[in-house]
């Protein structure tokens, strides 16, 4: 796809997302903090602006957009598309002069089903994300590796998979071109302790298929709570990501905060994320990611709640 077809794509998403509404606790529910507490079917849309402390020639935009529609009593469709734009700029390694470079792709879509409702008892995610078009190499994991990886020296730069891997790392395979498939199972509970008070538990596991490898698994915990007050949200979390297949090791913690204002079925947010676990070359992280999102209800409010 084009840039000029890829910017078309963008500018739709965001007017379908301008036009939907959203429910009681309707925040955009990124992964990486706000965890799963809407309505049974709602659209959504989100973008974020990390700050990379790692690597300061690198700026980039990344963002999601995407539906839960209720079928059954018991049973929704999940389905995303995540974009991204990333840019590189114009700078020297050594004596190595390293030009600008940009990149605005789609990344790899994701299709699912929930099982249950974490309202009412627990609900279960199974999410299976394949990449379309070619590979991108080398992986964004390489992230110190300019001018080029001396495992791939001839091919580009994977500018969005670097910036989505240190930009939102709870959720960078979606935009990792490297990786063919993933698999994601997650339950997820909620409940409400309070009148204006709820919490939201989750756990799971992802699998990734890495090219000319075998899989590799992360660990996914989370937990947040919101407090919502007349058409007023505050929204508070904290998750964890294992950096590899062992439960703690090099996991990465992120603290998000956001705020949001429901108005009828819209609930606009605005968010912060704070990695707490440092940078290194093995996972770097930004110094910061700030963003704005938006939720639509679809659907009737859920008598459960």
């Amino acid at each position: 796809m084009s840039t000029r077809g890829v910017l078309r794509a963008f500018a739709a998403a965001a007017v379908a997302a301008a036009l939907g509404g959203v429910g009681r606790g309707g925040a955009a529910r990124a992964q990486s903090f706000a965890l799963d507490a809407d309505q049974s079917s709602i659209l959504w849309m989100e973008i974020q602006r990390p700050s990379f402390q790692s690597d300061r020639h690198l700026s980039a935009w990344l963002g999601v957009v995407g539906v839960r529609c209720q079928v059954a009593d018991q049973l929704s469709v999940l389905a995303g598309l995540p974009f991204a734009r990333a840019e590189r700029a114009a700078h020297a390694v050594d004596t190595v002069r390293v030009p600008a470079a940009a990149a605005t792709e789609l990344g790899n879509p994701y299709l699912g089903l929930r099982f249950g409702q974490p309202w009412r008892s627990v609900a279960v995610d199974a999410v299976v994300s394949v990449r379309l078009g070619k590979g991108r190499f080398p992986y964004s994991w390489w992230y110190y590796s300019y001018p080029y990886s001396p495992y791939y020296p001839s091919a580009p730069l994977n500018l969005v998979g670097m910036a989505a891997a240190a930009g939102d790392y709870d959720r960078y395979e979606l935009y990792e071109r490297g990786f063919p498939w993933t698999g994601r199972a997650t339950a997820l509970v909620s409940r409400q302790i309070a009148r204006f008070v709820s919490v939201h538990v989750r756990g799971g596991g992802l699998i990734v298929g890495e090219h000319g490898a075998g899989p590799t698994f992360y660990g996914d915990l989370g937990a947040a709570g919101t407090y919502e007050r007349g058409p007023a949200l505050v929204n508070a979390g904290l998750t964890m990501r294992t950096g590899t297949s062992a439960w703690g090791s090099g996991a990465t913690w992120q603290l998000g905060l956001g705020l949001g204002y429901r108005t009828g079925r819209t609930t606009p947010l605005v968010f912060v994320r704070l990695p707490l676990s440092g940078t290194s070359a093995q996972l770097p992280q930004a110094r910061y990611v700030v963003g704005a999102g938006v939720t639509m209800r679809l659907s009737a409010p859920d008598a459960s709640r």
